[in-house]
């Protein structure tokens, strides 16, 4: 079984852990804050590249007032407006690196264990934990080639593991490889389960039914047949 969608949240950069904002085994939704890594020099930086970018819009502003009574050039506006424009693009490049420091859910989900503490130094790729998203389960299990032609998608399937009481879960097949295994003479075949309570979690093992060729019969149990002697002649 596989969670839908499932991912590491790891660190992109290295830098110190200022802010934790989960704990483990905890429901998030996209784009929560997770984790927090130290920037106060590149807030620093946005301040004073904020304060250029106001000085240069002034500067372009009296200019544009010169232009009016014929007292500038336009090389001179051109060139006040130019480093306008760098001084956005700064505040663009220092913003971005900000965000590169503030770790997001990238989706609905339930997070693993936590990995870090405050104050630690996370470098580039360590894990910080996992995220999976369990409201429906990727079930992949492999199907004798024999029966290719009766698969499809939509097929219904139940699954239940022992691990789980044997309890059914409700399925059908959302895809079929498109590959059949030349030594197994099998074919990889993936279905959707339901899974509403999240009792189902990524990696466990089930067994599967594909119903094919159901219909619908009269039951009778044994213990409500009578048996009566008939004659003989």
């Amino acid at each position: 079984a596989r969670a839908t969608e499932s991912v590491n949240i790891t660190a992109g950069i290295t830098d110190k852990v200022t802010k934790i904002r989960f704990d483990d085994g905890q429901q998030v939704k996209a784009g929560d804050i997770l984790v927090v890594l130290e920037q106060a020099e590149e807030q620093a930086q946005l301040v004073r590249a904020q304060a250029v970018r106001g000085e240069r819009k002034l500067a372009l502003e009296r200019l544009r007032q010169l232009e009016d009574k014929q007292l500038t050039s336009p090389d001179e506006i051109d060139r006040t407006r130019l480093e306008l424009e760098q001084a956005e693009a700064s505040i663009n490049v220092i913003k971005t690196r900000i965000s590169d420091r503030v770790i997001r859910a990238p989706f609905d989900g339930i997070l693993g264990l936590r990995n870090i503490s405050l104050g630690a130094l996370v470098e580039t790729g360590d894990l910080i934990t996992t995220l999976d998203d369990t409201h429906e389960i990727k079930l992949d299990f492999s199907v004798p080639s024999v029966f290719l032609e009766e698969l499809r998608p939509g097929l219904k399937i139940k699954a239940r593991a022992a691990a789980l009481g044997n309890k059914e879960y409700l399925g059908e097949v959302k895809s079929i490889d498109s590959r059949i295994d030349s030594v197994t003479r099998s074919i990889q075949v993936r279905a959707l389960l339901a899974n509403p309570d999240g009792s189902i979690i990524p990696g466990i093992l089930m067994q599967v039914d594909l119903l094919r060729n159901t219909r619908q019969a009269l039951l009778i149990p044994e213990a409500a047949l009578l048996p009566l002697a008939v004659p003989t002649l």
